[in-house]
């Protein structure tokens, strides 16, 4: 188009602004000149035409006319025409500042569609420019696809952005040579349309798209190039499908008052990425999206800012995977938890981590190599920050038992390999050792009550039997002989799992009633084991001058600290039951209690030893401590029948 014809053009502009209308002679001449195309100089009074909002802007009817009759290029649209057109794009709602009410600085949603229209119609003069600038532009558009009223344009656009086969047909039918040629797209680009399309599954225009992605090999991909754009920038944009709006608080007679702070951008961002994960969470939900989806997007959006990673998704995910362990695979977050790091790397993404590892699928291996490298590396940085890495180990130990309930439902094998990790893992979180030994006895006692046939391959690891056995706490102790007396009714096969499991019956046994604690003996198929430690240790410990008692009787029924305050209140209960002056000072071992019935001036209690013990025996019994009484009644046949006597 000529310098007279553009001049032309832009008298008849001026005359429209001033006049605000539109006549017929204006229309045809417009109409022709479309023909050929326009100038960017045309073009850019045509636009601060259309987005002029003041008193004195022409009526929209008469806008919607010069979009439809001057937005025809003739061209390459160049990139600040190309932003200045989309940055008048957007919400078009009134807004409060103080106490002004203040009109939207956009054009109608009908023109701004009507635009889109436009742009797609000779979209040959745009593509180049958008392929180009793609890192400033795509942007842009993810933001305007949250617009319903506009989606259908600006998923055209995009579509029709990426498909050169139609590029070539309008412009073999324009007989037009565009100044850039279209490449193909990314790998970067190819992810952008896939996020895009998971977050606006319903879009015909971007499934068709991913559907014609999909059929192209990606080999050629570099992995340089993930989540790269053409200019070397990050893909950072892909942050939520709601517009940034600004927030406001609302006075007491309803006027929307400007706060004087503002969320920052990084802090807004966080907020929309987790405004994505949610609605992810709820597509995910409602079968408009499956597994695979979520894991293409979470590898693009996810792990660039953990914080914002929304729990609903997290607990949505955890959901499908307690219902079909076999088929969920996520490998997105597989990569991010695994990986081996430096410590630098680790320091920082530890607490992030610790927030997916019930997600992780994974051979035992890798597991074990995670549990054994995370230990390592909090042990250099726990004295550094005590309070912060005890935290962490603790709700690091729920998320692998977590983890480990629904594993073992196909391989019971990985406790075994898994457990004693676990338990010297602990050292970081002493205050959470009791509650993960529970934990890992409820994994055993699940794993045998849902098993069809009793599978006696599996049994308690040694470090969990004794660990519950000299905490100190009943209700441990009581769990533990609860588990092993059930297990007696199991044949085991292999004779090193019997051996075992007769050690530990007969540790139980000898320390709560025998008072034969640590009883060792050196043939090979005996059960004494003496919890399976040296047996220079043993011999040391018997000869050693701290201990005021006799060694064998530590953790007994009746001077054992997970007894001592139920064996006290008894024994001051039947010495009240016989109306003594006299009572026991303690301990309360067969000597002081030979030697207070040996006094007639005392004339203490008129029962054995053996008898308290079983009387204590028979109130753990009535306040439902079944483990240790059934521990007893099916080990010691002295007292095979006592049970029945009580009832």
């Amino acid at each position: 188009m000529g310098t007279n014809a553009d001049d032309e053009t832009l008298k008849i502009l001026a005359s429209i602004r001033i006049n605000k209308s539109i006549d017929d002679f204006q229309s045809c001449y417009l109409a022709q000149q479309r023909e050929s195309g326009y100038s960017e100089r045309v073009l850019r009074d045509v636009l601060s035409l259309i987005f002029d909002i003041s008193r004195r802007a022409v009526p929209d009817s008469v806008k919607l006319a010069l979009v439809r009759l001057c937005l025809s290029p003739s061209v390459n649209v160049p990139i600040h025409v190309l932003l200045s057109i989309l940055a008048n794009l957007g919400p078009t709602q009134n807004c409060v500042h103080g106490a002004k009410h203040v009109a939207s600085k956009k054009v109608p949603m009908t023109l701004q569609a009507e635009i889109l229209k436009q742009i797609v119609k000779y979209i040959e003069y745009s593509a180049s420019t958008i392929r180009e600038y793609a890192s400033i532009i795509f942007p842009i558009l993810a933001k305007l696809m949250s617009f319903e009223y506009l989606r259908l344009h600006v998923s055209s656009l995009i579509k029709i952005c990426f498909q050169s086969s139609t590029l070539t047909k309008f412009n073999s039918c324009r007989n037009k040579q565009t100044t850039g040629a279209l490449h193909s797209a990314t790998e970067w680009e190819y992810r952008w349309i896939r996020a895009l399309h998971i977050q606006f599954p319903m879009d015909q225009n971007l499934r068709k798209l991913v559907e014609e992605f999909g059929a192209v090999s990606c080999a050629n991909w570099s992995s340089s190039s993930f989540l790269k754009s053409k200019c070397g920038l990050p893909l950072f944009f892909l942050n939520g499908d709601t517009k940034r709006r600004k927030t406001h608080h609302v006075s007491s007679n309803g006027i929307q008052i400007q706060p004087r702070s503002h969320l920052s951008t990084s802090e807004f961002m966080k907020v929309e990425e987790a405004t994505m994960k949610n609605e992810l969470a709820i597509s995910l939900c409602t079968d408009k999206l499956n597994i695979k989806d979520i894991d293409e997007c979470l590898r693009i959006t996810s792990f660039r800012d953990l914080n914002s990673f929304h729990h609903s998704l997290v607990n949505v995910l955890w959901q499908f995977r307690r219902l079909d362990n076999e088929s969920f695979c996520m490998n997105s977050i597989d990569d991010f938890v695994l990986n081996k790091r430096d410590d630098t790397e680790w320091s920082l993404t530890f607490r992030e981590r610790v927030n997916f590892i019930h997600l992780v699928k994974a051979s035992v291996d890798k597991l074990q190599f995670m549990i054994t490298n995370d230990g390592e590396k909090i042990e250099k940085c726990y004295y550094l920050h005590p309070t912060l890495y005890s935290h962490l180990s603790e709700k690091y130990l729920t998320e692998v038992l977590v983890l480990l309930d629904v594993e073992s439902q196909a391989n019971p094998q990985i406790l075994n390999r898994i457990v004693p990790l676990l338990l010297g893992f602990t050292k970081f979180a002493p205050q959470a050792r009791s509650t993960v030994a529970r934990k890992i006895l409820l994994l055993y006692r699940k794993f045998r009550a849902m098993a069809i046939v009793p599978n006696p391959s599996l049994t308690l690891p040694r470090a969990v039997v004794y660990f519950m056995l000299l905490h100190g706490d009943l209700n441990l102790l009581d769990a533990v002989c609860f588990h092993i007396a059930e297990e007696k009714k199991l044949h085991f096969k292999d004779d090193r799992l019997r051996r075992v499991q007769n050690s530990f019956t007969m540790d139980l046994v000898n320390m709560i009633w025998r008072e034969r604690f640590f009883s060792f003996d050196v043939r090979r198929d005996s059960p004494h084991k003496a919890l399976f430690l040296n047996p220079s240790l043993i011999s040391k410990l018997y000869n050693s001058s701290f201990i005021t008692i006799g060694l064998g009787e530590i953790g007994g029924i009746l001077m054992g600290p997970a007894f001592a305050f139920i064996a006290t209140k008894n024994l001051r209960r039947l010495e009240d039951e016989h109306n003594l002056d006299i009572r026991i000072e303690g301990p309360l071992t067969e000597e002081n209690v030979t030697s207070m019935q040996a006094d007639d001036r005392t004339q203490w209690l008129p029962l054995s030893r053996e008898l308290i013990k079983l009387e204590i025996l028979k109130v753990l019994d009535s306040r439902n401590y079944k483990g240790v009484c059934d521990m007893m009644f099916k080990s010691l046949k002295s007292l095979s029948d006592a049970r029945d006597k009580w009832s």
